[in-house]
């Protein structure tokens, strides 16, 4: 005997059930042609709806199978595509640590540029404060008083504001050419 499924689509059971359905087509057709002939037309409309219900499962099939194909390969795209841009993110991170190592040790040279020229303009002008410190700014000519002045300002030298002014005390040229 055949081995047919008794759910789903069964080739076995299909061939058993068209041969039981010709041969009453067959029986009918003997009794009254008519009925006969309608009894072929519902068989081959049956047929015919199951041919394109098969065609359409086919196609979805090859559908669904076309679609789980471009989401794997569109997943291994992606994948490729994540290791890149990571590998393009770490080589700009990367470069974004040598352009704060470069931009501290320029920091770093500046710092110990100023320092250098802070103690150089120091060690230059320390004699002359020293001996301008001693000396009130009143005490000197107009022209060379806006002179010290502006540079006690600069140095952050008080003014001791209570000298009288003594012209004399002051080698300036232009007391040196009035005194003529």
């Amino acid at each position: 005997m055949y081995q047919a499924r008794e759910t789903g689509i069964c080739p076995v059971r299909e061939e058993l059930y068209s041969q039981t359905f010709d041969e009453l087509i067959r029986q009918v057709a003997i009794n009254c042609s008519e009925r006969g002939l309608l009894l072929l037309r519902v068989r081959d409309e049956i047929r015919m709806t199951i041919s394109a219900y098969q065609t359409l499962y086919e196609s979805s099939v090859a559908f669904g199978m076309r679609k789980a194909l471009q989401a794997e390969q569109g997943k291994s795209d992606m994948e490729a595509k994540i290791k890149q841009l990571e590998a393009e993110k770490k080589e700009l991170e990367r470069q974004v640590q040598d352009q704060k190592a470069k931009c501290e040790a320029i920091e770093k040279r500046e710092a110990e540029r100023r320092t250098l020229e802070e103690k150089k303009h120091n060690e230059a002008f320390s004699p002359a404060v020293e001996a301008a410190a001693g000396v009130s700014p009143r005490a000197l000519c107009p022209c060379c008083q806006e002179v010290v002045t502006h540079l006690f300002d600069a140095l952050g030298i008080q003014v001791c504001s209570s000298s009288s002014f003594r012209f004399a005390s002051c080698a300036c040229i232009c007391l040196s050419e009035s005194l003529k």
